[in-house]
């Protein structure tokens, strides 16, 4: 029996491209969910451009695919919230 329940599982590769029936989110939800993200987003932008392990059509992929989610912050330079200070907060959180 759970020999059988393992071969029907389903597994997500997150190295591959997700089916958009794979994606659960409403566009609401989305649209909350990258709102909140920015500023995240933008480090990620930052990490792909200076990413020495990627040409410029890897970089311009993930651009490409972070623009079918978030298109607004994928096209900011930066968010309306400012990036929180880490130092600070980790040094508050004590």
């Amino acid at each position: 029996q759970q020999q059988q329940q393992q071969q029907q599982t389903l597994h997500n590769n997150v190295n591959t491209k997700a089916l958009h029936t794979d994606k659960y989110l409403s566009d609401e939800s989305k649209s909350l969910l990258c709102h909140y993200l920015c500023n995240e987003i933008q480090i990620y932008k930052l990490i792909l451009s200076k990413s020495l392990n990627l040409d410029e059509r890897e970089v311009r992929r993930s651009i490409d695919e972070l623009k079918e989610d978030c298109p607004h912050q994928a096209d900011l330079a930066e968010c309306p919230a400012p990036l929180p200070d880490g130092k600070t907060k980790l040094l508050l959180d004590r």
